[in-house]
């Protein structure tokens, strides 16, 4: 018969070795157990960390170099016509004109509401007529120009603009009148806008006040006056961004 016996509170004898074996057995199998516990806990919550390091400096180390900004933004193939005449500055009625272009476009400066652009266009043909006694005289020309657009900072399916510029139109014989010159000054302004279409292509519809003449180089400085509606086909030459951007 095992014999036990309480001194103080503290347990002796044969009784006392086997219970205190048994509560260091406990106590060691308890510890044990917390410590896997929490080993496994850490475990899962540093694997996925590391994995996702990683994954992100895999990432980083396999994404493509950023890509190097164009010269120009976009080009721009427009066609224009006559819709009608005035004498703002010009001594004929009832001119009229067709011209072609190509438009090269770049970014010049951001404002707080609107963006600023500077345009370089190329007039490769350029058609004015004006009415005589014997029906209409026809002249032909090209030049270029350079100007600034501005649109809005807005992200509208439709976003509206306007455009002027200047510059030089040469043509094949002294226009309007045999007095005048070949060389004539050019000014243009108007609003417009641009509608998206698949990829980097948009089309854009708008209208100019056009104005030409020698500038008063010569007595005779008749001038042409006219208001053109135009279509043009724009592809841009950035990728465009996504919406989230």
């Amino acid at each position: 018969m095992i014999r036990s016996e309480y001194v103080l509170g503290v347990r002796s004898g044969l009784g006392s070795a086997a219970w205190e074996h048994s509560q260091f057995t406990e106590f060691m199998h308890t510890t044990a157990g917390r410590i896997s516990l929490a080993m496994a806990i850490l475990l899962i919550l540093l694997f996925p960390k590391a994995n996702s390091c990683q994954d992100l400096s895999e990432s980083r180390s396999q994404a493509p170099p950023t890509e190097k900004p164009p010269v120009f933004s976009d080009i721009t193939v427009w066609g224009a016509q006559t819709v009608g005449s005035t004498v703002l500055m010009s001594e004929y009625e009832g001119q009229r004109m067709a011209a072609i272009g190509v438009g090269l476009r770049r970014h010049f400066h951001t404002y707080r509401h609107f963006d600023m652009h500077w345009n370089f266009e190329v007039v490769p043909l350029c058609v004015p007529s004006f009415p005589t006694s014997g029906g209409r005289s026809y002249h032909f020309g090209g030049g270029g120009s350079v100007g600034v657009e501005f649109e809005p900072r807005k992200e509208w399916k439709v976003l509206p603009y306007f455009d002027a510029g200047g510059g030089l139109l040469i043509f094949t014989e002294p226009t309007p009148i045999p007095q005048a010159k070949r060389l004539n000054i050019s000014l243009q302004f108007g609003p417009g806008i641009q509608i998206p279409l698949k990829g980097r292509s948009s089309l854009r519809i708008g209208m100019w006040y056009s104005h030409f003449s020698d500038g008063h180089t010569t007595h005779d400085n008749p001038g042409f006056d006219g208001y053109l509606l135009y279509a043009a086909y724009t592809y841009s030459l950035r990728k465009r961004q996504d919406a989230s951007n």
